[in-house]
């Protein structure tokens, strides 16, 4: 029977040739590793792509009917992360993935990932959609990344003091979207805010209301010179007031869209006349505008797209006519929401449309609705001669349907 001490020394020897081992056995597994990637190199046609045009194509896999980036593992940027070392690699090298983010603050797994977020941006020019933004102690840390913002969306915020002290840091701002909470918000700090930022080109808001206790003063005029394009709400948000063109200049505003209208024609005209814009697109909800002249359009020649939405056939057809006399450079008109049932009318319209007009595009789309009458046979063969006689492009009814062009 062996010693006590050579029972220790077997133990020692053991414990030694298991490490020796061990060490091999981590060497082969490296080896091991370093030849699948080499095999993947061979099979993956990415790894074989330069650096740079590997990254152009992560770009792509962002999906593209998403404004911004999502916090979702199961989408890219972070997908991406997730194949392979190399193509982590690449996509963090990549700051363009990482520019663009919409996050709710108010939860704070996705308040969390916005500082390694923007930090995977870099210096790049950043593109946010925030939610409830003030909730969280992330909106003061993040103020040094104020001056990289290109694109701003703040949802459920309230426009006040906070928010407008940081808006002077963010001075490379090129599109600001609003939609605050209308019980933080008022008119008066609209337009307070809108002095923070008075180099925006892009301006979206929505939600905004004038409230009866809202009576603080406003001053002349607040003159934006870079403001090229207006959207006063959108289709899937609440409408911002009109009574804003009032108190508004905006020398060079090409695009004005307005989906409810709540000031008179005399209002609407004296904002075009103070400006002077070369407006090329204006999209004007018209249910309440019948008993107008459209004399507005006088001061808007340069117009090329006018969308009308409008549930009087009548108002539609009398805008149709003026066309030609307020808006020679006219190549688009769209009525939405019309009932149009006088068929005939129409036709005649567009017989006495001038053949010399640029128009190139007429649509009157209905509301989807059963009870839509479908034009009869010969008012549907006239319009289709109309067209090819003008060479004008012309749709009648519902969004999905042309009932010019359908062979039905």
């Amino acid at each position: 029977m062996s010693s006590k001490e050579q029972l220790l020394q077997r133990i020692v020897d053991l414990s030694s040739n298991i490490e020796q081992h061990q060490d091999i056995i981590r060497t082969l597994q490296i080896r091991r590793s370093d030849a699948r990637r080499a095999l993947n190199a061979l099979s993956d046609p990415v790894a074989r792509l330069p650096v740079e045009v590997a990254s152009d194509i992560f770009r792509l896999c962002v999906p593209d009917d998403q404004e911004y980036a999502q916090p979702d593992h199961r989408m890219a940027p972070l997908l991406l992360l997730r194949v392979c070392h190399q193509w982590r690699a690449i996509a963090l090298a990549r700051s363009a993935l990482w520019a663009t983010i919409e996050l709710d603050m108010s939860r704070v797994e996705q308040a969390k990932q916005l500082t390694s977020w923007l930090d995977r941006a870099g210096n790049h020019p950043l593109s946010l959609c925030l939610h409830n933004f003030l909730k969280h102690e992330n909106h003061t840390n993040m103020k040094q990344r104020w001056c990289q913002l290109r694109t701003l969306e703040l949802q459920n915020c309230p426009i006040d003091r906070p928010f407008r002290d940081m808006l002077p840091s963010a001075t490379c701002l090129h599109t600001l979207k609003l939609f605050p909470t209308s019980s933080y918000s008022t008119f008066a700090d609209l337009i307070k805010t809108l002095r923070c930022v008075p180099s925006i080109v892009h301006l979206v808001l929505g939600f905004v209301v004038v409230e009866d206790s809202d009576e603080e003063p406003l001053d002349g005029f607040l003159t934006l010179p870079s403001l090229r394009h207006l959207y006063l709400g959108r289709s899937d948000q609440a409408p911002c007031t009109t009574q804003l063109l009032k108190h508004l200049t905006l020398p060079v505003l090409e695009d004005l869209y307005i989906p409810e209208f709540d000031i008179s024609e005399d209002a609407l005209m004296a904002f075009l006349a103070r400006s002077s814009p070369p407006l090329r697109s204006l999209h004007i909800a018209a249910d309440s505008l019948e008993e107008m002249q459209n004399e507005y359009l006088r001061l808007v020649p340069s117009l090329r797209d006018l969308t009308l939405e409008c549930r009087s056939y009548s108002y539609a057809f009398s805008s149709c006519r003026k066309i030609v006399d307020f808006l020679p450079n006219l190549r688009h008109l769209t009525v939405l929401e019309c009932f149009l049932y006088e068929y005939r009318q129409l036709t005649m319209v567009l017989a006495e449309h001038p053949l010399d007009h640029p128009l190139s595009s007429l649509r009157v789309v209905f509301p989807y609705e059963s009870s839509i009458r479908v034009p009869a046979k010969e008012h549907l063969v006239t319009l289709r001669q109309l067209a090819q006689d003008r060479r004008l492009f012309i749709h009648v009814g519902p969004k999905e349907l042309n009932y010019v062009t359908s062979q039905e």
